[in-house]
């Protein structure tokens, strides 16, 4: 018997984006379980995503140190100050959306009464397994991601998956003030029909070549729309020299946004109109604020890591290598071969 109220901890380091899509399945445990109590153990960036999120009553920050030692001897070392941001309190439920080895080790951190995590595969490390009371094997395949942090709710008692599966993410007021602030700022009219452009890649492999982004935004500035079109530049660490690319290329209508927080990009892409974006968490942010994206992937299956709405469009081209996942290829003719003239007819549908 389920004994309520239940206290419970969600943990995942990161990265954004990851952290975003378990956010749907926190929901769902806050709608069946009101008067719970749910904390939610993160990396110190991904945190910054969850904030203002209705289904979670605390946010704890996970500060990894001691980054040259080994996983094991780095959970040692940091096991007091683990349980001090803790507070030393006690959970009913530990739900390990991470499942690493190295969660497991910092689950012996946690005063739990229940640990559920998926199965560690790795015969190395099966022993484990051991430390948590239940243990979930998930087959991902071209299941969406979000739907595999469901099964672990599932492995506690019994879900019904939602028909839409979207990723949560609330704006405080001033966050959005702060953003219309922004585009006025640029003389961006409301009436104005704001297409963001998201040139960020965690892999060198995931990014659209920034010749294909100067293309479309000469395709744009020719095109004949009811409402003037105006391009957001959105960029991250990494991508000053294309932001320079673009920025010589001296189009109309193209702006930029300046070095900003995660929460202030989050403000000026819930904004926009659209978003055409490489496979990051950029493109889960406007998924979650209600923006229609084109998403172009290259090397990650589209399958899993795409969110399935009519306002969500994925591009992909047609090699067979592709999904390889690979960090790092001499050349990326997965997303080469997306073209800006066929991002044009898909950006069309939504003007």
């Amino acid at each position: 018997m389920i004994k309520s109220p239940l206290k419970v901890i969600f943990f995942r380091i990161g990265a954004i984006g990851d952290v975003l899509l378990t956010t749907p399945a926190v929901k769902l445990f806050k709608e069946k379980h009101p008067d719970s109590i749910v904390h939610y153990y993160a990396g110190p960036k991904a945190a910054e995503i969850l904030r203002h999120n209705p289904y979670i009553d605390k946010i704890i920050i996970f500060n990894e140190t001691h980054h040259k030692l080994s996983r094991f001897l780095r959970v040692l070392a940091m096991s007091g100050a683990i349980k001090k941001s803790l507070n030393n309190e006690t959970y009913d439920i530990f739900f390990d959306f991470e499942s690493s080895y190295y969660s497991a080790y910092i689950s012996m951190c946690v005063k739990t009464k229940h640990k559920i995590g998926f199965k560690l595969t790795d015969p190395r490390r099966a022993f484990l397994n051991t430390l948590y009371k239940t243990r979930v094997t998930y087959f991902q395949g071209n299941t969406y991601i979000a739907l595999r942090f469901l099964a672990l709710l599932n492995a506690f008692e019994t879900y019904t998956s939602p028909s839409v599966i979207k990723p949560i993410l609330h704006l405080a007021p001033e966050e959005v003030e702060k953003a219309s602030l922004f585009y006025s700022a640029l003389s961006i009219a409301p009436s104005d029909y704001k297409i963001l452009f998201s040139i960020s890649g965690t892999w060198p492999t995931k990014k659209w070549p920034v010749s294909h982004w100067i293309i479309l935004a000469n395709l744009l500035n020719h095109l004949r729309t009811p409402h003037p079109i105006k391009i957001i530049i959105l960029w991250g660490p990494g991508d000053e020299a294309d932001v320079k690319l673009i920025r010589d290329a001296a189009y109309e209508n193209v702006y930029f946004i300046p070095a900003c927080g995660l929460r202030d990009l989050a403000g000026i892409t819930g904004a926009g109109h659209l978003l055409v974006g490489n496979d990051t968490g950029v493109r889960h942010i406007a998924n979650a604020l209600g923006v229609p994206v084109i998403g172009l992937f290259g090397p990650t299956n589209e399958k899993g890591w795409a969110y399935e709405a009519k306002d969500s469009v994925v591009m992909t081209s047609n090699v067979p290598c592709r999904p390889c996942d690979k960090t790092n290829c001499a050349d990326t003719i997965c997303m080469k071969n997306i073209t800006a003239e066929a991002v044009l007819e898909k950006i069309k549908l939504f003007l």
